[in-house]
């Protein structure tokens, strides 16, 4: 196989072809090819003492057992580059935000000996992005670097400059968002957002175990709501199906089996959406948050489809709880799951979302779930009922193709419904 020369790396853009993909010099960046035999034998292999690649002795490619495959693979560490997203320059560029903000990280910084990203060339690429980009869609930040070059007066440094920057990047060790924040963890199971399990309770990487948003609280944050969430660390699978097993969210909600605690549902929901309505973005200019671009309050804008600041911010809750029963639906195995119904109380400035178990109200939430949708609901009483006993439900459910359930036994339904008899 010695035939076969190395794959290149830095070979030339198709986009540019005067241009290379890693650096312009034109030395080649040259792989090493790994050969896999039939039965799963690789040609070499990583030394774990020296981190560097030997020949795997037990490599010998015969008819029996012939090359069926080969791989060479690259990894680059993004979180060494500057994200063209949030980067902007320092004081002198005209930033007025805190030195901890990521826009303090300085474009400029980017020149060598042919080429640099000048204070121009920051503001320009800084004012491209947020202006009006809460209010609109028109400049919605740069999904790769080479999206950057819609900017022309900083087109050829971008350019030049495409092996140091990124559009994404982020610091997985601290934890924190761009406001220097927790940053959320779409799960709710706390081993799979990097908890560990002391003994007697799980805490986070900062040691500590608190809910999200409250006192002495555990970071990262995840979607903390199960009242049990089990002491193993990083289960492989949900197992079980009795009503009290700790890892799968999509168990019913309801206090009935004391599933999920909705103390904790109310720190995870309400520090989401407090994240939603932070307006000290530091990306944007001016006093913006994602209510202000998904629910702009105000008669005149939407066609007034949101008439007040309280709706908008009610919006924002629903967004939240959503958020929440999408990642109970993506983590459990159930074909039903039932969404969470919640009481919004408001006492001063406090905000609370307890379990609802009476008749929806206008302070009443519903989560979006992979719950059925029911086409219709007939019930029958017999002659002369006059107090609470047995009726008959007809409930017709709408199961569009490839919804996914393909069967499901009624005996794991429970109903409570409130039904006038008139005597």
């Amino acid at each position: 196989m010695s035939g076969y020369s190395a794959p290149d790396l830095n070979v030339a853009s198709t986009r540019d072809p005067t241009e290379h993909i890693i650096s312009n010099t034109g030395n080649p960046l040259n792989l090493n090819w790994v050969y896999v035999t039939q039965d799963g034998t690789r040609s070499q292999y990583i030394n774990p003492f020296t981190y560097q690649w030997v020949a795997n002795p037990s490599y010998n490619p015969t008819t029996a057992n012939p090359v069926v495959g080969r791989f060479a693979y690259w990894a680059d560490d993004e979180s060494s580059k500057i994200n063209v997203n949030t980067a902007w320059g320092r004081a002198d560029v005209g930033n007025t935000n805190s030195v901890a903000s990521p826009t303090m990280v300085d474009l400029t910084a980017l020149q060598d000996s042919t080429n640099q990203i000048t204070t121009a060339m920051a503001n320009g690429l800084h004012t491209y992005l947020t202006t009006n980009n809460y209010a609109t869609l028109n400049n919605p930040f740069f999904d790769s670097p080479e999206q950057a070059r819609q900017v022309s007066a900083s087109a050829a440094a971008v350019k030049h400059f495409k092996s140091e920057i990124t559009s994404y990047n982020h610091d997985l060790n601290s934890g924190l968002n761009m406001f220097n924040q927790p940053r959320f963890v779409l799960t709710t199971r706390p081993d799979r957002a990097g908890w560990t399990y002391n003994g007697s309770k799980w805490v986070g990487v900062n040691g500590l175990s608190g809910n999200p948003g409250t006192t002495n609280a555990g970071t990262p944050y995840y979607l903390r709501i199960l009242t049990n969430e089990g002491t193993v660390s990083a289960p492989d699978s949900i197992s079980g199906s009795a009503p009290n097993i700790a890892d799968d969210p999509g168990l019913s909600p309801s206090p009935a089996n004391k599933h999920i605690d909705y103390t904790k549902v109310n720190n995870t929901l309400n520090t989401l959406v407090s994240y939603i309505q932070r307006t000290d973005w530091p990306i944007t200019s001016g006093a913006s948050s994602f209510q202000n671009k998904l629910y702009p309050a105000g008669s005149n804008l939407s066609g007034g489809q949101y008439p007040s600041a309280a709706v908008a911010a009610a919006r924002c809750a629903q967004l939240a709880i959503n958020i929440i029963e999408y990642v109970r639906c993506k983590e459990s195995p159930q074909q039903i799951v039932a969404p969470m119904r919640l009481y919004q109380t408001i006492s001063g400035s406090a905000t609370n979302y307890t379990y609802n178990s009476s008749l929806p109200n206008g302070n009443t939430f519903f989560g979006t779930t992979r719950a059925p949708l029911i086409n219709e609901l007939g019930t029958w009483l017999p002659s002369g009922t006059t107090s609470v006993g047995y009726s008959l439900f007809y409930v017709e459910v709408y199961n569009p193709v490839n919804y996914g359930i393909v069967n499901y036994s009624t005996t794991n339904i429970t109903m409570s419904v409130p039904i006038p008899v008139v005597l």
